[in-house]
Order: structure tokens, then sequence, then C-alpha cells
């Protein structure tokens, strides 16, 4: 496919500008690390569980502490001593705390880290000189799809 000369020059302004930095989920989660966060939870337990899922393999970026001896329900001493009583718990670096599942939203806010879930690359629609539209992924490279 030809690209006019026309279109090379608003090309790179369009991608200069669409450049928003994201912040991954690995990002997220060392950052709630580095905010002070702790994730207290079991093996057994199924909200813990749906709360490591939410994480998927970022999860081993998260302080997490298994409170459950063995995977029985006996509770290990630093839980026990951290006065965790339910699951999940998450603790954050101003001393406070939270029950439950917490969202991505939820986490954020206790923290200040940020976390901008994307589906795909952005779609951004740039006018062609023969009356198409060429379709941009933003800063997930560059890809030109002529469309008629």
């Amino acid at each position: 496919m030809r690209i006019a000369r026309s279109f090379i020059l608003p090309l790179a302004m369009l991608l200069a500008g669409a450049g928003v930095a994201r912040a991954t989920l690995d990002d997220f989660a060392r950052c709630l690390t580095k905010a002070g966060a702790r994730f207290y939870g079991t093996s057994w337990c199924p909200h813990c569980a749906a709360q490591r899922r939410m994480f998927g393999t970022a999860f081993n970026q998260v302080a997490y502490v298994e409170c459950s001896v063995s995977g029985s329900k006996e509770t290990t001493s630093e839980c026990a001593q951290a006065g965790i009583t339910s699951y999940p718990t998450w603790t954050f670096g101003d001393g406070s705390r939270e029950t439950g599942e917490l969202s991505v939203q939820q986490l954020a806010s206790k923290t200040g880290c940020r976390y901008e879930r994307g589906v795909g690359p952005q779609i951004l629609e740039v006018p062609a000189d023969r009356g198409g539209v060429f379709k941009l992924p933003g800063a997930e490279g560059v890809e030109i799809i002529e469309v008629r």
C-alpha cells in the first residue's frame, strides 16, 4: 500500500499526541506494594482466590501474606499478630484496613496508584486522500488499514 507524502506529517503529529502513558496491571501491583498495601488471605478462601485472579500474572507483584497454616483453618502467627480475622483483608500504608474483595478502583483510591484497563489499542480515524479511512492503533504500534 502506498502512503501519500501529505499523509506522513499529519500521521507523525497524530502519533506524537496519542502517546498517553498507561499503567499496566504489573505496574499497578508494584505501586500497591510500594505504597504499603498488603493483601492477607488464605488458600481456601473463595473471595481471596477471586482477588488473586483479578491480578492474573501480576499477582506476584502484590505483597501477599498467606494466613492459613498448610491450607488448614488454623491461622499463622503473623496474621494473628496483625489482627486479621476475616479474608481477604487489605492493609494500607496509612494504617487503615479494608476487608472483602476490593476493586481496582477501590485499591487505586486508597493508595494513589493508577491503572487504566484497556481492551485493546486505541483506534484513531484519519481521513485518507482517496475518501477512505485509515485506522491507527495508538501506542501499540502503527498498522495502516485502508477501508473502502
